[in-house]
């Protein structure tokens, strides 16, 4: 699994490498400015995909990781499920109690 996550890091890291030695090698011709808007989109893009594989392990972990991981991360989106789930049930109850309360004729 380490092996793997290696791999993936320097799969991302390969474009960007070879953006910034292009960029390098480029910097004394004058550039038009096409070519420079698509320089700088090809930076951005490079860019994502480096920061991308941060996020990585996360997945590799989820899909090939150890059953305790699994069953973990199972548990804590439940729990997460059931938390939101009962906030939203208890305001629509409390909601809905309030507006019938309101129709109800006062002892006055």
């Amino acid at each position: 699994m380490l092996i793997g996550q290696i791999i993936l890091i320097m799969i991302s890291y390969i474009p960007n490498t070879i953006q910034r030695i292009y960029l390098v090698l480029t910097l004394d011709f004058e550039k038009s400015p096409l070519r420079l808007r698509i320089e700088i989109f090809s930076g951005e893009v490079t860019f994502i995909m480096t920061t991308f594989q941060s996020s990585l392990s996360f997945y590799i972990y989820a899909t090939i990781g150890g059953t305790l991981f699994r069953q973990t991360l199972k548990r804590l989106l439940r729990h997460m499920f059931n938390k939101k789930y009962s906030v939203k049930r208890q305001r629509y109850e409390t909601k809905f109690q309030t507006s019938s309360c309101a129709f109800l004729p006062s002892d006055e």
